[in-house]
């Protein structure tokens, strides 16, 4: 029998496709022997090691973080009480000055010469005085005599009561004119940082102007005033009553101590806030009235506080939570409520102490992942 001769357009045409469908069955054989080694390679690849701590319970100091607006505790706007033109300035602006000393002197006019006529009325009133009191005990003798009526004698002591009442009244006249004359010199009416002189030699000056003459801020001591949400009102009364309270500033040179000296008497409704003021001795003057500042409030004590490492605490989408390790050494997450950073630890709710958490190696390892735990675990510091 003669063999089947196939034409070589047909032989072409069916070796390609052959060769074609070999060359994928052996790609893929090839791929799937990848497949299987990376599986070997990747199963037989350590847990991760992590290192574990201890949760603790302790004590701290609760603290409340504010902005605080410095203050002055005193200040005031020196302004004039008569009309006038200012004479002479007897500071320099930005100078510190103490109470009484003399700032401005305003031209008096015609107050001197009222301080006159005054003491002249008096004068005379005294005078007229002396006379009707002689005239009265003259009248006395008289009447004893049966030279004069009752009735004079009556006149008599009438004139004298009237003419003590205008010596009463211009002694209070003269009172009135020296107090008007004494508003031409200024002085300061508290010690403190004199401001920029709002008024120059020769100005006219007058009570009802808008702009006052200089304004005068006490720097030493100095206030803040700061809010503090109404939740934390309760814990702060109980602390200011028991001594606990206290705030500090943080400044450019480090922190200040100050005093609480001020509980407002209601919450503001539209904030939800309890307005606050504390005290703070500024001689070197690192606070300055009209800036902010951070506040630290120390508002009692925290009982059995849960703490934590901060690199134990970890954030998903969900909120806060640690990993712990059960007893088939596979890492479990548990969700935890953060309170805060205090003194180096964070501080959780929701976790009770002495468990053991994940410290170190936290960041690679997921949920449900095997994990391994070195012999010794070491406690929260």
């Amino acid at each position: 029998m003669k063999p089947i001769r196939i034409p070589a357009v047909l032989r072409a045409r069916w070796v390609l496709p052959a060769l074609a469908a070999a060359g994928v069955f052996a790609a893929a054989g090839y791929l799937l022997s990848g497949d299987a080694v990376s599986a070997k390679v990747s199963d037989g690849k350590a847990p991760p090691l992590v290192e574990l701590v201890t949760s603790t319970m302790m004590d701290l100091p609760h603290i409340v973080e504010a902005q605080g607006h410095v203050v002055p505790v005193n200040e005031v706007e020196v302004r004039p009480q008569i009309d006038g033109m200012v004479a002479s300035l007897d500071f320099q602006e930005g100078q510190d000055v103490t109470a009484g000393q003399l700032l401005f002197v305003l031209d008096g006019g015609d107050a001197p010469a009222l301080v006159r006529q005054a003491r002249a009325r008096y004068a005379q009133a005294s005078a007229e005085l002396d006379d009707a009191r002689r005239n009265h005990a003259r009248s006395k003798e008289l009447v004893a005599s049966r030279y004069i009526s009752p009735s004079a004698l009556d006149a008599a002591a009438s004139k004298v009561e009237m003419l003590q009442a205008q010596q009463q009244a211009a002694r209070a006249e003269i009172e009135s004119s020296q107090v008007r004359e004494g508003y031409s010199r200024i002085v300061a009416p508290i010690s403190g940082r004199a401001g920029a002189i709002a008024v120059r030699r020769g100005a006219l000056v007058r009570p009802s102007d808008s702009v006052g003459l200089v304004r005068i801020v006490q720097i030493d001591p100095i206030a803040v005033e700061f809010s503090l949400p109404e939740r934390e009102l309760g814990g702060l009364t109980q602390a200011l009553k028991r001594g606990q309270a206290a705030v500090s500033a943080d400044t450019a040179q480090g922190p200040m101590d100050g005093t609480l000296v001020f509980t407002d008497n209601s919450i503001d409704p539209a904030t939800g806030t309890i307005r606050l003021k504390a005290r703070f001795d500024n001689a070197d003057e690192r606070l300055w009235p009209g800036a902010f500042v951070n506040l630290r409030v120390t508002a009692g004590v925290k009982r059995d506080a849960v703490v934590l490492p901060p690199q134990a605490l970890l954030e998903g989408p969900d909120g806060h939570f640690v990993y712990q390790v059960d007893a088939d050494g596979r890492a479990r997450m548990r969700p935890v409520a953060f309170a805060g950073i205090q003194d180096g630890r964070a501080v959780v709710t929701g976790l009770p102490a002495g468990e053991a958490i994940v410290s170190e190696g936290n960041q690679s390892i997921r949920d449900g992942m095997s994990v391994r735990v070195p012999a010794a675990a070491g406690e929260a510091q």
